[in-house]
């Protein structure tokens, strides 16, 4: 993750948050559960036209294995978003529920949420 932040800033710049809740348990079966609360992104502003990235943990060992809940609000309106974690990666990638990808530039304006539950392999 960059500086100050869960997010990760891949190629552009990462979004920070002034409110950072970030909670994970790893479990004997080898499965990571996490719970991610960031509100407030009054810190920096998020920018380019880059895959908004929520750093992991662990890495993932298995899509199949991952199950993610997100939930997102903006300014203008609340908007449901999913996510997915893709094998061998260290983060999960934000998504609205049409599957357009939320990108670091889509933090730029304040007053943005994003609460997240996941559940993935983490060990095998």
């Amino acid at each position: 993750a960059a500086a100050s932040t869960y997010m990760k800033a891949n190629g552009g710049t990462a979004p920070v948050f002034s409110q950072n809740n970030y909670t994970y348990f790893l479990s004997k079966d080898g499965f990571c559960r996490l719970q991610i609360g960031i509100a407030n992104d009054g810190g920096a502003d998020g920018a380019g036209a880059v895959t908004a990235q929520i750093a992991l943990p662990y890495m993932a060992r298995g899509t199949g294995d991952a199950t993610i809940i997100a939930f997102g609000s903006d300014v203008a309106a609340y908007q449901i978003w999913g996510g997915y974690i893709s094998t061998s990666t260290t983060h999960l990638v934000l998504r609205t529920v049409l599957g357009v990808t939320k990108l670091n530039s889509d933090f730029a304006a304040g007053a943005r949420d994003i609460g997240v539950g996941a559940f993935y392999k983490a060990f095998i």
